[in-house]
């Protein structure tokens, strides 16, 4: 996610993060909202992946993991 820094899955904060996230998403097998992802043009990090930003209904998933202190700013 741009603009962020999470821990690492295979960390128990990793996985707090994670579960966070589908959380602030509102996924389940059942129910999948719909949400905006705005990939970041030309940028990839260091390991390749495309970096993006999530906006659902209207708030910004990325900063609101920071906001609940699940991942801390970081731009490359």
């Amino acid at each position: 996610m741009y603009g962020i820094n999470a821990p690492e899955l295979t960390t128990e904060a990793g996985k707090a993060a994670r579960a966070h996230l589908i959380g602030l998403l509102g996924w389940t097998p059942e129910a999948r909202p719909q949400v905006v992802v705005t990939t970041i043009k030309d940028r990839t990090e260091k390991y390749g992946r495309i970096l993006v930003t999530i906006i659902l209904a209207g708030r910004d998933i990325n900063a609101a993991m920071v906001a609940d202190g699940h991942a801390v700013r970081y731009l490359p």
